[in-house]
């Protein structure tokens, strides 16, 4: 790319930031401001669940006459009407038990300040992994101006702590193979992440044997605290708990436009609707994710380390079934790769606009852009595009 191009798209790269800093602000303001906002947020699940195991009712948690009553506590004196189930794995209720003591507002704030360190900690994580960006601290705010972020601060999730576990896979994945997958394990708070980001991520791991021991200890201590917080009964029927309440009424709407979802899948469902759509979507899907693990296979003896990771993070945020916009917080890794880089201006660039002006009707758009992002990245020839 010619030098006075490639400064001009940095330049356009950086006032994107600066006007995305303030907007994203004043939304986290707005939504932490408006009371109607916090009750519908998404750690209304988390605290019901946290209040079920703190009382000794781990075994009902994935009943939904159950959590509909302790969520009534969590609103009590107020009524939310409907149930936003909780649907991760047991071991996550165990971390929200402490909030379970507070009321909702008191515990919302402390949980955001919370997630808000959280940030902070990764801010300082990448400033110490990528060296180059150290000749431009500007970048350092870019967390902070970054959509999804804003969303999952705004909506009490979880994602900024995988955007953590993210930064830490990376850091360990060529070095520490048996913490890496110990880091990787983590994933298991949303198990869609899990499952269909390992086959990618196992490939760029130099030392296998190692990663997959430290998976496979982890995950059985994950499993362990999780049959001691909630007992086998409610393991065993964890996946068609999912099934069940995959769906608008619970807060998961998959092929709805401008409705929250922005999976592959789901967008495929919103294009191809009609009686035949969901199984049409399906096998393109399958399809899809099938050739992409195989063309990944193929270039990864070719590729940089870099350059597969964040590639495998894009496949991961999009082949997940249930990704919505700020589980793309994810991508807040491959974008600092791609800075340290120095090499390309337009690609961090475009994996920062994406999300932030995708939303509403549009979101859809997401999910492709991303995969012509990667199939890209994996059959550009050209080294220098990423160190």
């Amino acid at each position: 790319m010619n030098s006075h191009i490639l400064r001009a798209f940095w330049l356009l790269f950086k006032v994107n930031v600066l006007c995305f800093l303030v907007v994203s602000n004043l939304l986290l303001y707005y939504m932490a401001r408006n009371t109607k906002t916090v009750y519908n947020s998404d750690f209304v699940s988390y605290l019901t669940a946290g209040l079920l195991v703190r009382e000794g009712r781990g075994e009902r948690i994935y009943d939904l006459n159950t959590q509909s009553f302790y969520q009534k506590r969590v609103f009590w004196p107020m009524d939310r009407g409907d149930i936003l189930p909780f649907r991760n794995p047991p071991f996550v209720a165990l971390f929200f038990t402490p909030f379970a003591k507070m009321s909702f507002l008191e515990a919302y704030f402390i949980y955001l300040a919370f997630n808000i360190g959280i940030l902070l900690v990764i801010t300082v994580l990448i400033s110490k992994t990528f060296k180059k960006l150290f000749n431009n601290k500007f970048w350092f705010i870019l967390p902070f101006a970054f959509y999804p972020i804003t969303l999952s601060l705004a909506k009490g999730q979880i994602a900024i702590l995988l955007v953590l576990v993210t930064l830490l896979l990376y850091c360990f994945s060529r070095t520490r193979p048996f913490l890496a997958g110990s880091v990787y394990s983590l994933f298991l708070i949303k198990p869609h992440y899990f499952l269909f980001g390992f086959p990618f991520i196992l490939l760029l791991i130099p030392d296998k044997k190692r990663f997959l021991k430290g998976v496979f200890i982890s995950v059985l201590i994950l499993l362990l605290v999780s049959l001691y917080v909630a007992g086998l009964s409610s393991i065993i029927s964890y996946p068609n708990f999912l099934l069940r309440t995959e769906s608008e009424t619970f807060g998961s709407p998959m092929g709805i436009p401008g409705k929250g979802m922005v999976s592959l899948y789901s967008s495929l469902i919103t294009f191809l609707p009609g009686s035949m759509g969901k199984t049409l979507s399906f096998l393109v899907f399958s399809f899809l994710y099938s050739l992409s693990l195989l063309f990944f296979t193929k270039r990864k003896g070719r590729l940089s380390f870099d350059r597969l990771f964040l590639i495998a993070i894009i496949f991961m945020s999009i082949f997940s079934t249930h990704t919505l916009p700020y589980d793309l917080s994810f991508l807040l890794i491959p974008i600092f790769i791609l800075i340290n880089s120095q090499k390309t201006s337009f690609l961090p660039w475009l994996l920062f606009v994406i999300p932030n002006l995708l939303v509403g009707g549009s979101q859809g758009l997401n999910p492709f852009i991303l995969l012509i992002v990667s199939f890209y990245l994996l059959f550009n020839k050209k080294r220098k595009l990423l160190a």
